[in-house]
This record gives C-alpha cells, structure tokens and sequence, in this order.
C-alpha cells in the first residue's frame, strides 16, 4: 500500500507533491536556458535607444506641462488666501459693530496702520500673500474691503470686494460700488 493512502486527505497530499515538483522543475529549466555550455547567455536585456528615446521625449513634455501650470495654481491658491483674509476681517469689522453699534471709521492699509490692533482685538493681520496689500475704506455706516487678484475671472474686474451689505464678488475698482 502506498505511503500517501495512509492519511485520510490523499488528494491533497498528492496535489502538493505534484506542485513542488512543477515549481522545481520550471526553476531548472529556467537556469539551464540561461546557461548553455558553462557559458551565461544574456541576449535581449536591456532598452534599446529608440525606446530610451522616446520615454525621454514623453518624459520632457509631461515636465513641459508640469512647469507651465504651476504658476498659474499658485496664483490661484494666493487669490484664495486673498479672498479668505477678507472674508477674515469682514467677520472682524461685524463683531466691532455688533459691540460698538457702529463700524470703525478708517481708511488705507489695515495690517500696516495698527488697525487690526485698535479696532478689531486681532493679534496677526492677514496681509496680502504677495506684494499687493488690501485695502478697507469705512464710516459709521458701511465698508468696503478689497483686494487684487492676481487672476480674476473678468480682466475688467480685478478686485474682490466685499461690502457691509453682506454682498460679495469682483469689481472694477477697490472702492467702486458693491458688485
């Protein structure tokens, strides 16, 4: 009787003889094509230059691409921190009204003049990320903050502007009318 009939799971015990032998005999077939006659033989491996070539050409246009949009996402992303610093000193000048019952009469650069500081409680100034610098012109009654984009949607319209009516958007000029 055979060895393997002993044990109650026969058939898996074979397929797993079978298995291992498989394996080992690919892997002696694969190292006797690889060498012949106490020789290694290494044909075709490698790239040939036309192949390096052409990954080198696909290579340089996607850097191509890559160089020419970056610029244009990082003014995006200051024009947004341009917009959300507005948004920031437009909380800031509401809850002054809302302790003061009016609004704080200034006009001109508000991280530049102490104003942050005198009016609003604010230790940091949001300034404007690259050279511009924002701009606040308010009385007792109303305000309007701005600030210019690097890349507005309407050339026409270079400022983001908000107003104390609440309304938001870009415009012509800093101190315009409300968009």
């Amino acid at each position: 009787m055979n060895q393997i009939s002993k044990y109650p799971n026969k058939q898996i015990i074979r397929s797993y003889v079978i298995k291992e032998f498989v394996g080992k005999w690919k892997r002696i077939q694969f190292a006797m094509k690889i060498v012949k006659n106490g020789k290694l033989l290494l044909k075709n491996q490698g790239f040939t230059l036309p192949e390096l070539l052409i990954v080198m050409t696909v290579l340089a246009a996607l850097a191509t691409v890559m160089m020419t949009s970056y610029p244009a996402s990082t003014k995006r992303a200051r024009d947004t921190r341009r917009r959300s610093d507005i948004k920031q000193y437009q909380t800031a000048i509401e809850v002054y009204a809302n302790k003061a019952g009016s609004y704080p009469v200034f006009s001109g650069n508000p991280s530049s003049s102490g104003f942050c500081n005198t009016y609003l409680n604010m230790s940091n100034c949001p300034d404007d990320p690259k050279t511009e610098h924002y701009a606040v012109n308010s009385s007792a009654s109303q305000y309007i903050l701005s600030a210019k984009l690097e890349r507005p949607k309407d050339v026409l319209k270079p400022f983001f502007v908000v107003c104390s009516s609440g309304r938001s958007g870009e415009a012509a000029a800093a101190s315009g009318p409300c968009p």
